[in-house]
Parts: structure tokens; C-alpha cells; sequence
């Protein structure tokens, strides 16, 4: 597998020894457990801990980067749109979307990155259906992934459903997509819902009948969305996600790679 071209050298892991998860709310976060099970693995004398935080407690966080207080920051909700336009340099998945979920330092730049495209592509894996339109519930940075993954995996159709208008037209300029308002009509055979937990009962009965729904939410599971789909729907929660954008987030903090059977076992 080719090496991240971010991934970290030695030499970029001599002073610090600490990572953390920023986010609010980010107390259920499950990145530490994923993220100390590789440092155990790979036999690596680092930490990694929440950080539960206001946005300018955000805002330093990051800069503690750059005078080499740590050596990675993963990002939740609400702050990837901030970590994007925090950042000196990114990737093109993250130019793509406006969103970082990773930032590092990389010769004297604060790097972004974001792994929740290669999460989600994985996440859906084997049950991806090019003959089949896609929907992705939701207008925020995660949604943007979803779109870009689904792009990268050749689907011929996507459709983006939100509540507000101007996001959607912005996503229909941006991406090409169709879009459709929660009330109006558009495809539920294949679903990615980017939906809060407590965000869903708009769409529950619009998207019961899809025969596939990636529910981007892990905690707490079943959501009601999940609940409500019939009984031969495939399922996926966002574990899966989880689990493969932090793998991928971890060969870029430490510059090595971990098997995702690894991070698995780490939340059973």
C-alpha cells in the first residue's frame, strides 16, 4: 500500500508526545480507544485524550501544532470547516470538501486532511451498487465526504436531501448533484445519512423501504433511523467509519500503519 505523502518521518515525532480529538460535544468519542489500541500495537510511546472544547479553545489547540506541543489533531463536530481554514496547506480531498479532520506538522505548515472520504468508501465497501442512484441525507462536512466518496466509487447518480435551499443549491453547483428539499420526492435504495441522531425523525419515513443505509452515527445504536428500515436492509453504522478513517488518520500522525482488524477488536 502507498505510504500517505503526509505521513509522519521519525524526525516529526521526536518532541511531542500527545494527539487529541477536539470536538463539542466529543466526551462519547470513540478515537481514543482506536487510536492508543495502534499505539499499543505498533509498540509506540504516545497518548491520546479528548479534547471537549469552546471555539477559541479550538482555535489554540491548533496552534499548540506549530510550537510542537502535539502531533496530531482529529476533528469532529463542529469544528472541520475550522480546522480547514486553519490549515497552511491540504490535501486535495479536503480542498474538495472544505473540510479537515486531521491536521498535522509538516515542514513548517499545518497540514490538513481529510480521512472520513476513505472511511466512508471503505465503510461501504462490498455493497456498493453502480447500477443503483445514491442519497446522501444532509448538508455539512460529512455529507460533502459522502459525495466524494460516492464520486470516487463511480456512482452513476447522487442526490443530496437537506431543509435548507441555498446549502443545497451551493452543494448543486459544487458537485453536480441533484438535491431535493425533506418533503420533496427523491431516490431511497441506496442511503448515506449524515444526519445527527436526533435529526432523523424528518426523514425515517421517506427512507424506511432503502435496501442499503450507512448511518454515519455510532452512539447511541440503533439509532431510529436504523430501527425503523425493514428487516432485510443492510445496515451499517458509522463504526464502520470510524474505524477506517482512523486508520488512516493514524498512518499520517505516526508514519506507520495499522491493521483495521486491530481498532476492530479495540471497541469489542
Amino acid at each position: 500500500m502507498t505510504k500517505h505523502p503526509y505521513a509522519a518521518s521519525s524526525s516529526d515525532l521526536v518532541k511531542a508526545k500527545y494527539a487529541y480529538v477536539v470536538g463539542n460535544p466529543a466526551q462519547h468519542s470513540l478515537s481514543p480507544k482506536l487510536h492508543d489500541a495502534a499505539y499499543r500495537y505498533l509498540n509506540l510511546p504516545f497518548q491520546y485524550s479528548i479534547l471537549e472544547v469552546t471555539e477559541p479553545e479550538c482555535i489554540d489547540a491548533i496552534k499548540r501544532l506549530r510550537y510542537g506541543e502535539v502531533f496530531g489533531l482529529s476533528f469532529t463536530m463542529p469544528f472541520k470547516e475550522l480546522a480547514y481554514s486553519m490549515a497552511d496547506e491540504v490535501t486535495t480531498a479536503a480542498n474538495l470538501t472544505e473540510a479537515v479532520n486531521t491536521l498535522v506538522y509538516r515542514n513548517h505548515n499545518i497540514v490538513g486532511e481529510n480521512t472520513d472520504i476513505v472511511g466512508i468508501k471503505n465503510a461501504i465497501g462490498a455493497n456498493f451498487d453502480a447500477s443503483q442512484p445514491w442519497t446522501v441525507i444532509g448538508t455539512g462536512a460529512t455529507s460533502r465526504s459522502a459525495i466524494a466518496a460516492l464520486k470516487e466509487l463511480g456512482a452513476p447518480e447522487i442526490w443530496v436531501v437537506g431543509r435548507k435551499a441555498k446549502k443545497l443549491a451551493e452543494l448543486e453547483n459544487n458537485f453536480s448533484v441533484s438535491t431535493a428539499l425533506y418533503d420533496q420526492n427523491y431516490p431511497v435504495s441506496h442511503v448515506i445519512s449524515t444526519l445527527p441522531a436526533s435529526g432523523q425523525e424528518l426523514i425515517i419515513e421517506k427512507v424506511e423501504s432503502a435496501q442499503f443505509v450507512l448511518d454515519v452515527n455510532y452512539w447511541p445504536w440503533p439509532t431510529n433511523l436504523a430501527s425503523a428500515l425493514n428487516q432485510n436492509a443492510v445496515v451499517i453504522s458509522g463504526i464502520e467509519m470510524l474505524v477506517h478513517q482512523a486508520a488512516a488518520q493514524i498512518e499520517i500522525m505516526v508514519g506507520q500503519q495499522v491493521p483495521a482488524e486491530v481498532l476492530f477488536t479495540a471497541l469489542t
